[in-house]
């Protein structure tokens, strides 16, 4: 008697859980779940198929929702509460925010205890984000996690006290012709040095002209083999023992059609 009731407690305490995560009116989109928040979205959650992921993507707007915040309200979801889960993947090593840049991340990402990297292609006043961000694991230990931006960014903002937090991303992609209002960048990674880059980003377009590939520089004469071309191995300041920052860039190459 005791186990069925305990089944049953246990059945109903995950109905529960399914109906008010139904009555959240969570919305999926692609690696997320959202939520409506005014005049946009929040993102509150990941679907299964972000829990497996190891890299993901935030941008300004995810499928056809405007994405205006990341909701965190801690102690996750409880029943007849309206709280957002926790987001705790033990996948996810890297975040990238392309073109949108959160004023806070509110611990959000706090349960991903394997979360090392977080890449900020999006250009804003850098000095309005917290001084680091620190997600603090099941056994209290704090992890502090390096953010990185682009190369001209952190030239800019570098002189600042509260930007110690900030690192230069050391693989630059730019697009290689000149446009006005423009810094010619069109994407920016981090990893170790000799590595390989494991991740290709989406081809530019150019108006009258058919992407050609990237290069190893300007004049575009020798294609970077993301099969077989490593970053350039590690060198370290004789004084610090501090690797020495190495950029390595890329550049499109361009076919008139």
């Amino acid at each position: 008697m005791k186990r069925v009731l305990k089944l049953g407690v246990s059945i109903l305490m995950v109905a529960m859980i399914l109906l008010t995560l139904a009555g959240c009116g969570y919305k999926k989109a692609g690696d997320f779940l959202l939520e409506k928040k005014g005049d946009g979205y929040a993102i509150v959650d990941l679907s299964e198929e972000g829990y497996q992921k190891k890299e993901l993507f935030i941008y300004k707007q995810i499928g056809r929702y405007n994405i205006t915040k990341i909701s965190f309200r801690g102690g996750g979801l409880g029943l007849f509460a309206e709280e957002a889960p926790i987001i705790s993947s033990q996948a996810l090593e890297k975040i990238y925010f392309v073109d949108y840049v959160p004023a806070s991340l509110n611990g959000a990402f706090s349960g991903c205890s394997n979360l090392k990297k977080i890449i900020r292609i999006a250009e804003g006043d850098f000095r309005k984000i917290e001084e680091t961000y620190k997600i603090r694991l099941e056994n209290q230990r704090v992890v502090t996690v390096k953010q990185y931006v682009k190369y001209a960014s952190y030239i800019q903002y570098c002189e600042y006290e509260d930007m110690k937090h900030m690192f230069p991303a050391n693989v630059s992609y730019y697009l290689n012709y000149e446009i006005e209002n423009h810094d010619d960048y069109h994407w920016i990674d981090d990893y170790d040095y000799g590595s390989k880059i494991t991740y290709i980003p989406n081809d530019p377009i150019r108006e009258g002209y058919t992407f050609g590939g990237w290069y190893k520089e300007e004049e575009c004469i020798n294609a970077w083999d993301f099969e077989l071309d490593t970053l350039p191995e590690v060198i370290l300041d004789e004084e610090t023992g501090e690797p020495v920052y190495q950029e390595t860039k890329l550049y499109a190459k361009w076919i008139r059609e």
